[in-house]
């Protein structure tokens, strides 16, 4: 009899996407659907297109071959490859997005959950066999690879945090699953450190008299 296999990020991911899928259909999100959010450029519609994205990034990278000459990235390097410089609009990249989750919004509310819902499914069967340890194609670096339990990490950054902007540009309490909000904190603390040091983080959280202003955001 084989062991069960260890992939705690594939049931913290649905986990979050269970959450989220309630998120997206509450009755506060469709009353303010075409209305402007917190997070710039989007609608409100246009945060919950997004949600969608992250998803569908997933289940379509899934089914990209290794590339050739393959090297591994950390997160640090896949969330910081396209971080735009300067005005956040400015970046070709953030507008094809924000431009993407509009319009997915255009479609309503109902279909966005619906499409959510579909591309859930799909990754459940797709993540079914595989593994923490599997190695896939990363979207942002053409000859990245990473492993599919750190993707499934930053899948889970990107539900956590969108979440947050969905919820408060409606002005409603949400609070993601604990294991998915602690797994998202995990890994900003990780790009944090890989981008700043660890002491500098470290005093961040733990010594403020000595911390430095700028190591957090790092997205």
């Amino acid at each position: 009899m084989n062991a069960p296999v260890f992939f705690p990020q594939r049931d913290v991911f649905f986990g979050a996407t269970s959450s989220l899928a309630d998120l997206i259909a509450c009755s506060a999100v469709g009353d303010h659907w075409g209305e402007w959010s917190c997070l710039e450029g989007f609608t409100v519609g246009g945060i919950a297109g997004h949600i969608v994205r992250s998803v569908q990034a997933l289940v379509d990278l899934l089914e990209r071959p290794i590339p050739e000459g393959a090297r591994i990235v950390t997160p640090a390097q896949f969330f910081g490859v396209d971080k735009p410089k300067g005005p956040v609009l400015d970046d070709p990249i953030a507008k094809f997005i924000v431009a993407d989750g509009e319009n997915r919004a255009d479609f309503g509310q109902g279909a966005v959950v619906g499409t959510f819902l579909e591309l859930v499914d799909q990754a459940e069967r797709v993540l079914g066999d595989l593994t923490a340890t599997t190695i896939i194609p990363t979207i942002r670096i053409p000859d990245g690879v990473t492993f599919l339990g750190i993707y499934l990490t930053t899948r889970i950054v990107e539900l956590v945090v969108h979440g947050d902007d969905l919820a408060s540009s409606v002005g409603i309490d949400w609070q993601p699953p604990f294991a998915a909000g602690a797994l998202a904190i995990g890994m900003l603390v990780q790009i944090a450190s890989e981008q700043n040091g660890t002491v500098e983080v470290l005093r961040v959280l733990a010594r403020s008299e000595r911390a430095a202003s700028d190591v957090f955001p790092v997205l």
